[in-house]
């Protein structure tokens, strides 16, 4: 071993020959170009400067620093701050950006900060918008923001005005590629918020296109090859230098890698439709593509008809059907629209109501005429204000119960049975989610498989239109012509493509990482006792195993389930089987273990403590 770097297949010497003939590489990168190479420092010569159709060059246009110092860009300073924000405003101080900085890297910090902003903003909207884009102790204010990872703070920060496009003095590094590079886990966590920041107007155009398009593909350690960085010498991407490469292709996980092709292939919104977003309190509405997985044209439908319904102010409910198979989205999508646009969701399974009277409640003279029922209720509540009612597997309603929908739909009010007053639900968004026509739907992805993996492709092609008009015939067929005429849009649910399918993996994934990372608990009640915890799950080849994972278990007519069933039997079970083998008894300060998920050389999914 004498002479030898540890990790590094040659001497010391060789490491030195590498970074003399490749200015600005760092001695991490000589050692790891040497381990690839065997140690041959001509090939790891060629590879660093990119002489090879294979390799990276380096860029040398702009001078190198060590990977440590940009670290220190990833890393917020605590600031400071005694008293509360309420203080400040009762005492009528000047607006003092260090002091909201400092409460939100304090506990409970939402509404001191939500009045604070709201105080402000009543005073000179203008001014507070300049005031909050400015920056704290070397970092704008909105990087705080995100690193708090509270998605309601950031909508209410860029509500009055926050800059979601802002970068770092220093370095140049844009928001979105702080929060990307900061790697904090469970990886759930960052993903959320980078689809927060994309979902409302962030631009994915300050990431290089290369670390993105084509995301369900592994990138390669020091970033993509110099030949693929077409756009790299944009102003937007100067910060992006090839140390940082290396750091971006480490940190950028499969789903963030899907959401930035997403957003950079959505049509820019229109101003006109931002300024009525804005009026309507709809904001979120604009990047409701990026909330959910795959179903980009059921997404663009709704989008259009909703904005087109704020836009003429319509006195008339909005009627939609959902139609497609279980698990791909229907519900996911209905929730989502109910948060964006800030409103109220109530939800109605429809197999387990079989007459009008347990939607609309009794009538009077008869038992139980004054509690009314669960739907009957919440519309009377929500008389005259825009609400979201979910009507799941409509396809089990009676004839009685759709017939009791037609005034409703139609005429946007009723009458309350308990008290025989009018009950105004014409700003209602009713969404009734059917699994009816799934034969049509099934049989149309199979015939234009090829066509699904491009969504431009299918927007032109005359196909789909073909497909929601055939719906629409067989939703007479099955509804009636009566019901049928009070649906104003049929939104098909397709079923997801291989790619769809491996975001859905690392959805679940990410889902298990933070499941798995609680600690251990130990309690004598049983609902807040927890055993199974205090895990590391790192996932070696995200795209890889996704893939694997939705190539072998993905069906169709389950949708996302087959896939969560999958990872439960090939992952979950043989990992909580490996820990509860390991060790004696829990303890609430017992060390993390770590297991790594990868697939082996016959393709079979692998489970090894880490």
């Amino acid at each position: 071993m004498v002479g030898k770097e540890i990790g590094t297949p040659g001497r010391p010497e060789k490491t030195v020959q590498v970074r003399n003939r490749c200015p600005g590489v760092s001695q991490n990168q000589a050692q790891k170009a040497l381990k690839r190479f065997d140690g041959d420092v001509e090939k790891a010569v060629l590879h660093l400067q990119g002489k090879g159709t294979y390799l990276r060059p380096l860029d040398t246009t702009h001078e190198s620093q060590p990977d440590e110092d940009f670290s220190s860009y990833l890393k917020l300073p605590t600031i400071t701050h005694s008293s509360s924000l309420c203080y400040e405003i009762l005492y009528e101080s000047t607006f003092d950006l260090g002091a909201v900085v400092g409460t939100l890297q304090s506990e409970d910090y939402l509404d001191q900060i939500s009045q604070y902003l709201a105080y402000y903003h009543k005073d000179d909207k203008q001014q507070l918008a300049n005031d909050i884009n400015g920056d704290v102790q070397g970092f704008p204010a909105i990087f705080y923001v995100v690193a708090a990872n509270d998605a309601e703070l950031i909508r209410r920060w860029v509500q009055y005005g926050g800059d979601l496009n802002a970068t770092h003095g220093a370095s140049g590094m844009p928001l979105i590629a702080f929060i990307i590079l900061r790697g904090d886990r469970p990886r759930l966590q960052s993903t959320e918020i980078l689809r927060e920041l994309l979902s409302l107007g962030a631009s994915p155009f300050v990431i290089p296109a290369a670390f993105y398009q084509r995301f369900n593909r592994e990138l390669p350690e020091f970033g993509p090859v110099e030949t693929d960085l077409d756009d790299i010498q944009e102003d937007n991407k100067l910060w992006c230098k090839p140390h940082v490469r290396t750091l971006l292709s480490a940190a950028l996980s499969l789903t963030q890698r899907y959401l930035l092709d997403r957003a950079a292939r959505v049509k820019p919104v229109s101003e006109r439709k931002r300024i009525l977003a804005r009026k309507k309190n709809a904001v979120a509405l604009l990047g409701l593509n990026l909330l959910i997985i795959g179903q980009e044209m059921a997404v663009d439908s709704l989008k259009s008809m909703l904005l087109h319904h704020i836009g003429m102010a319509s006195k008339e409910p909005v009627v939609l059907l959902f139609a497609g198979p279980s698990g791909h989205g229907k519900t996911e999508l209905a929730r989502r629209v109910g948060d964006l646009m800030s409103l109220e969701l109530h939800t109605v399974d429809c197999t387990m109501f079989a007459r009008e009277d347990e939607l609309f409640g009794s009538k009077p003279g008869y038992h139980g005429a004054d509690e009314g029922a669960p739907l009957n209720n919440f519309l009377s509540r929500k008389t005259g204000e825009t609400s979201v009612v979910f009507m799941d597997e409509f396809e089990k309603t009676s004839v009685g119960v759709r017939n009791a929908l037609f005034i409703p739909f139609d005429q946007g009010e009723y009458i309350d049975r308990r008290r025989s007053s009018k009950v105004n639900c014409s700003q209602t968004i009713w969404i009734l989610a059917t699994n009816a026509f799934d034969y049509e739907i099934h049989s149309f992805c199979v015939r234009n498989k090829e066509l699904l993996k491009n969504t431009v492709d299918l927007r032109r092609s005359p196909v789909f239109t073909k497909l929601v008009s055939l719906l629409w015939k067989q939703c007479v067929t099955h509804f009636g012509a009566p019901l049928t005429g009070r649906i104003k849009e049929i939104v098909p649910f397709l079923t997801l493509t291989p790619d769809e399918a491996a975001i859905v993996a690392d959805k679940r994934f990410m889902e298990l990482e933070a499941r798995f990372s609680r600690p251990v608990k130990l309690s004598s009640m049983m609902e807040d006792e927890n055993l199974v915890g205090s895990i590391r799950l790192d996932i070696a080849r995200d795209s890889v195993v996704c893939s694997n994972i939705a190539g072998n278990h993905y069906i169709p007519e389950l949708g996302a389930r087959s896939i969560f069933s999958g990872i439960e039997r090939v992952v979950c079970r043989p990992l909580v089987n490996m820990y509860l083998d390991d060790g004696d008894d829990f303890a609430e300060d017992q060390a993390e273990t770590r297991f790594l998920v990868d697939v082996n050389e016959d393709n079979e999914m692998e489970v090894l403590p880490n």
